[in-house]
């Protein structure tokens, strides 16, 4: 087998198994908490190293050193690749080894902290363990000036006292069945912010012997790739770096296969890929679903030689499709600007969270000009906001003398994380400045070897829409009247308050709803009757009385998503900056106080009579967010039902009015599932109608159901009513961007 068009040498393949794994970054939990607030960052639940298959690697060391004097460099990575084998929810093992797994999913909670063991296996020389850990604060990670937290590593108690690491290169005896997962401390915590010594027992027992190993197939490098001329042109006058999509290995499995590959841009290390599309198509055109393989992790397949190229898992469904397939990979490229720039720039002495400059000023690097339009304060946070330009990605931003804790932002907006906030005369260098050369497409294609002609049929969906069904979704007929809360985002960010019909507002009564708009605000909420809508903005938590406008600052806070108790008495809204994690407040403001403390709650609603509120987290067994309770008079929580298959970004639930149900996200972000709070099984209302869901929201008796969802050839989100029970859908053709909240009278 020739493998030098992979771009990995035997020296290289050797290099990268001897390579010691990178530490696992932990922010500043200030930085954590701004990403949380614009919507950027979303905590998952902690994971082993399992994934990175070093207990693997590490086997292998040995094994490669001595077949190389043996047999030469290529022969031997041919048959290392045919020790493999792929089982579904453990990955990759070898299939010549007496293996035992774990008997069953493990789980211990302390303080409502879950450390899950999902699986695990022994057997062929290594030992692999998957835990997750959820429920753990924000707070519990170093900040400021605090950079470490623990570091003791998990290991595993043997009967005899003996310690073995949790990922190791060796089996377990074979009379040993039964250890303890240890963990002294959780991974990076602080002392003192969570319990310690942890264990939890872990049964071996053979692996079952229906188990399927399905061989994990290693093709001879399918470089055999295209990219855009302007690519091509770019890669050639660069490096010998060829750009090409690339398929390294596939599996087959019972109704499809898990490709793996890598896409290797052939970019100079003075360029910078954006990448804005990834499709898979099949040899007629049809778009090829691709599906989340969460137990093969991608880094583990090949050496990448630039920032700008990266390894991919996808499973795939092979009913119905035509051979080859196409998977293309596009986006502009940006050549760096040399040169920087620097400006004077005064915060004064004492800036507070929230205050904001306006500048509008032109800033010269190299050739190119940008305009630095504001700067603004937060908690610790200065965020740089630059006028959008499609030509320029960056600059980068600094303070000369000042070292950030971290930072974030887009193309056209920056934000720097400091322990303590610089004040006074300010110097600041803008640099990594990059201006868009062209735009680029990279193809390569892919078939198996021998094309089975039969594959199982899905069985059709049994949800309410698909793609398919979703220009049948007729208007909204007359007849229905009221109003509906939604953010729009283009322009401008916007909270604006609409009729369902073009021509609602004609006539309304004096004690009705009027249409407002208001600018710089988003995911706001109504009471049920209508009269009172809370949003948040840079000044705080908001009230405005929707029947003359009139609004007033309830608390100087930073956070979103506030909610209405069912009787609009009281306020829950997630905080974040120096007060992570779930409050709640009256209606005026008055006494507020916290109800749970991690900073990445996903509020879901409250109960019918106002003594509980739901929220969702990321649970330990990592098959989804975990909707949970707490009584807002005696802060007791408890965990209600596992949100199956959810989004692992944001499941966006929204609880029922009548506490019977819960709707949210699937893990593709694109469909939309309704399941009981009683723990029955979850139904498929929307199968993947567009390219995400992005908001959801009750109307006050529950029979209603709002959803937008972003449509796959639209730029902008269109809104649906549906009621749950029987399909029955309309569309809200004059309403825009993300519902937020209904009145239906």
């Amino acid at each position: 087998m020739n493998k030098s068009s992979s771009l990995l040498s035997m020296d290289e393949k050797l290099a990268e198994v001897m390579r010691t794994p990178p530490p696992r970054p932990e922010f500043a939990a200030a930085l954590k908490q701004h990403l949380l607030s614009e919507g950027i960052y979303a905590p998952r639940p902690v994971q082993s190293p399992r994934k990175s298959a070093w207990g693997l690697a590490l086997l292998l060391l040995l094994l490669i050193c001595l077949s190389v004097v043996l047999s030469g460099p290529q022969k031997v990575l041919a048959d290392i690749n045919r020790w493999l084998a792929y089982i579904p929810g453990l990955g990759l093992v070898q299939p010549d080894a007496a293996l035992r797994v774990l008997e069953k999913p493990v789980r211990l909670t302390r303080s409502g902290i879950s450390v899950s063991v999902n699986s695990a296996l022994t057997g062929a020389g290594q030992t692999r363990v998957e835990y997750g850990i959820s429920g753990l604060p924000l707070t519990a990670y170093p900040a400021g000036e605090i950079n470490s937290g623990c570091a003791q590593q998990p290991y595993l108690l043997l009967p005899d006292g003996s310690q073995r690491s949790v990922n190791n290169n060796e089996t377990l005896p074979a009379t040993v069945n039964d250890v303890f997962l240890v963990l002294p401390c959780l991974p990076d915590t602080l002392p003192g912010s969570a319990p310690t010594d942890w264990r939890l027992p872990l049964h071996f027992v053979p692996l079952p012997a229906e188990t399927t190993l399905l061989p994990v197939i290693e093709l001879s490098p399918t470089f055999a790739s295209t990219a855009s001329p302007a690519a091509q042109k770019t890669a050639e006058s660069a490096q010998p770096t060829p750009a090409a999509v690339g398929f390294d290995k596939y599996i087959k499995t019972n109704d499809g296969y898990i490709l793996i590959g890598r896409f290797i841009s052939g970019l100079r290390s003075d360029q910078r890929l954006q990448l804005t599309s990834a499709l898979l198509r099949a040899a007629r055109g049809k778009t090829v679903e691709i599906l989340p393989a969460d137990d093969i992790d991608p880094a583990s397949n090949a050496l990448l030689l630039s920032p700008n190229d990266f390894n991919f898992v996808y499973r795939i469904k092979a009913a119905g499709l035509v051979f080859p397939l196409f998977l293309s990979f596009s986006g502009p490229v940006f050549d760096a600007v040399p040169g920087a720039a620097e400006i004077v720039f005064d915060a004064g002495h004492k800036p507070q969270a929230g205050q904001e400059w306006l500048l509008n000023q032109e800033i010269g690097i190299g050739r190119s000009t940008i305009k630095l339009v504001s700067i603004q304060a937060g908690e610790n946070v200065y965020f740089f906001n630059f006028e959008p330009d499609p030509l320029f990605d960056g600059p980068g931003v600094s303070i000369e003398g000042y070292q950030a804790l971290g930072g974030g932002g887009g193309s056209h907006n920056k934000s720097l994380v400091y322990n303590t906030l610089p004040t006074g005369s300010l110097k600041l260098i803008f640099s990594n400045l990059y201006k868009k050369s062209g735009s680029s497409t990279w193809t390569g294609h892919w078939q198996p070897d021998g094309i089975p002609t039969e594959w199982p049929t899905p069985p059709p969906s049994q949800a309410c829409y698909s793609n398919e069904t979703l220009s049948s979704i007729p208007d909204l007929p007359d007849g229905l009247d009221g109003w509906v809360l939604h953010t729009e985002l283009n322009p401008h960010m916007r909270l604006v308050l609409s009729g369902m019909h073009a021509e609602a507002f004609a006539g309304v009564q004096n004690d009705a709803p009027r249409p407002l708009t208001i600018m710089n605000a988003n995911r706001g909420a109504l009471t049920f009757d209508g009269h009172w809508l809370v949003y948040m903005n840079e000044a705080g938590l908001n009230l405005l009385d929707t029947t003359n406008g009139e609004s007033s600052l309830l608390l100087k806070v930073e956070g979103y998503g506030p909610r209405w108790s069912p009787d609009g008495t009281r306020i829950v809204y997630i905080g974040t900056g120096g007060a992570a994690g779930l409050y709640i407040t009256g209606r005026d403001g008055s006494a507020p106080r916290q109800l749970s403390g991690l900073g990445y709650e996903s509020i879901a609603g409250w109960s019918p009579d106002g003594s509980l509120v739901y929220y969702a987290v990321p649970d330990a067994a990592n098959l989804g967010f975990m909707l949970r309770s707490v009584n807002i008079n005696s802060n007791e929580t408890r965990d209600v039902i596992l949100l199956d298959d959810s989004s692992r970004k944001a499941p966006m639930p929204a609880v029922s009015p009548d506490g019977q149900w819960v709707v949210y996200r699937g893990s593709d972000n694109n469909s939309l599932y309704i399941k009981p709070l009683n723990g029955g099984s979850a139904r498929l209302l929307l199968d993947k109608p567009g390219l995400a869901i992005t908001g959801l929201t009750w109307e006050k008796q529950g029979h209603l159901l709002g959803f937008s969802l972003v449509k796959e050839n639209a730029g902008s989100s269109e809104t649906f009513l549906m009621q749950v029970d029987n399909c029955e859908t309309y569309r809200l053709p004059f309403i825009q961007g993300e519902i937020n909240a209904l009145y239906i009278p």
